[in-house]
């Protein structure tokens, strides 16, 4: 089954919002979902607690992926493809909330099963949980052993008590082979709260056909070279804009503060102290990074809306350049492009500042009340550490894997895919805070004003109050 989904029910996707789970077709983002929404009439049963599940219990075994040694070898992972033995003849059942378009977790179920005839992985079809959704299982007692999480929420899930501090079972000994900036996303004070799995960054995207008709030749490196883009947009076409930006309501607020916050970034700013006591996107470079976004509506280089199918529909010419990421691959380089796009890094916008990029990671994690915590990890281990799996899973969605190792598999020699993987160089992740979603949404309503005519620094100060609130709350 493959379905292709509307560009904006993936942007929100790729960032969970505050309430309850992400349904299948609707938290970093553009083409391809990287869930896929259920066909009426497909026989989707609920287990016992409730949960959704699909009546393979996980004996998908997708296209039969081999698992060569991506055994992790702790607890009851087998070594060298040699399995444990069950003397006793009773399993372990590990429950594994999982979608049901992700064939490589079902492969690599039946691969483990087989490696270790004790354990059973009981997969059930079920979305990202958010953390009240996390909050609710728990104290409802019907918690999988497993989940995957947006990073943003791991850390806050862990400090609320909700999740396994994976370093207990070893999980350290992994971070060498994991994209740094994925591994530190998913870990608070020096506890690891999830392993990650799949990521994106967001590089600029452009429309070379219009660049190339209003006289340029490249992507713009620096700020002024990005408005002098956007001006000679506007002169080739006049109706068209040369960006468009996550500043409205119509976005999703999860989303406008993720975009908001690659600008504060490279203005050289931060979302919280060092600490993470007290809100600082309200500093200058805060107030500097929204006010470039303010002119860009005010000269008309950007339109107020974020008009996101105009610039993936190219042939209209109505939208030049965007900031997405390799999620969006079949708009901009596959079988549904409308135009010819190129990828660049992002532009710097403060000399000194690299051109950060926001990160999506998403981590598989194990619950504070697994009844078997130690095969949950072992499993979880075994699954995000599989090369074999990272590929299956992100080639199908047009992911970049976390994995070092399957980042130089051939399938990502294109220019484009270059592009994504030195943007992740340069890339950054969410602060794990509690009460994260409601701080976000304050954030995303600083930005919404002050493009609605409040000035920038009292619409951010506004929001650091508010902020400043939540963070006291749990420091």
């Amino acid at each position: 089954m493959k379905k292709i989904i509307s560009i904006l029910a993936v942007f929100s996707l790729l960032l969970l919002s505050a309430v309850g789970c992400k349904s299948a077709t609707s938290s970093d983002t553009s083409t391809v979902s990287k869930t896929e929404s259920l066909e009426s009439g497909d026989n989707i049963d609920t287990d016992s607690n409730g949960a959704p599940t699909d009546n393979s219990e996980g004996n998908n075994t997708g296209d039969g992926a081999s698992v060569g040694n991506n055994a992790s070898g702790s607890g009851n992972a087998s070594v060298g493809g040699v399995s444990n033995g069950n003397t006793s003849g009773v399993k372990k059942t590990i429950t594994v909330w999982g979608l049901q378009s992700n064939t490589a977790l079902a492969t690599a179920a039946a691969a483990y099963e087989a490696q270790n005839k004790n354990i059973k992985i009981s997969i059930k079809n079920h979305d990202m949980c958010s953390l009240s959704e996390l909050k609710m299982a728990i104290a409802a007692k019907n918690a999988p052993d497993v989940l995957f999480i947006d990073q943003a929420y791991a850390g806050a899930a862990g400090l609320s008590g909700y999740l396994k501090d994976l370093n207990e079972y070893g999980a350290k000994s992994q971070e060498s082979k994991f994209e740094q900036a994925a591994w530190k996303s998913v870990q608070i004070n020096g506890k690891q709260y999830g392993m990650p799995f799949d990521t994106s960054v967001r590089a600029l995207l452009y429309n070379k056909d219009m660049a190339q008709a209003a006289g340029l030749t490249a992507a713009p490196k620096n700020y002024t070279e990005f408005k002098n883009f956007c001006d000679a947009i506007r002169n080739e076409y006049p109706s068209a804009y040369g960006f468009i930006h996550a500043a409205d309501l119509d976005s999703g607020k999860n989303y406008v503060a993720f975009s908001y916050f690659q600008w504060l970034w490279r203005m050289g700013g931060e979302i919280f102290s060092a600490n993470l006591k007290e809100a600082t996107f309200n500093s200058k470079a805060g107030v500097d990074a929204l006010q470039m976004l303010v002119d860009l509506k005010k000269n008309k280089q950007m339109p107020s809306s974020f008009l996101q199918d105009d610039f993936f529909n190219g042939d209209r010419k109505m939208i030049a350049m965007m900031e997405a990421g390799s999620y969006s691959y079949e708009f901009m380089f596959g079988a549904l492009k409308k135009a010819n796009y190129a990828a660049a890094l992002l532009p710097v916008l403060k000399e000194g500042v690299p051109p950060y990029s926001a990160i999506g990671v998403y981590a598989y994690a194990v619950t504070s009340t697994s009844a078997n915590p130690k095969e949950a990890y072992d499993f979880v281990s075994f699954f995000t550490t599989g090369k074999t799996y990272q590929l299956q899973y992100c080639k199908q969605f047009n992911f970049l894997p976390s994995l070092k190792e399957a980042q130089s598999d051939p399938y990502y020699s294109g220019e484009h895919w270059q592009i994504m993987f030195e943007q992740l160089k340069h890339a950054k992740y969410r602060p794990s805070v509690q009460g994260w979603d409601q701080i976000e949404t304050y954030v995303a309503d600083a930005v919404i004003a002050a493009m609605n005519g409040k000035a920038p620094a009292e619409a951010l100060n506004t929001a650091a109050t508010n902020v400043n609130k939540i963070l006291k709350q749990y420091n």
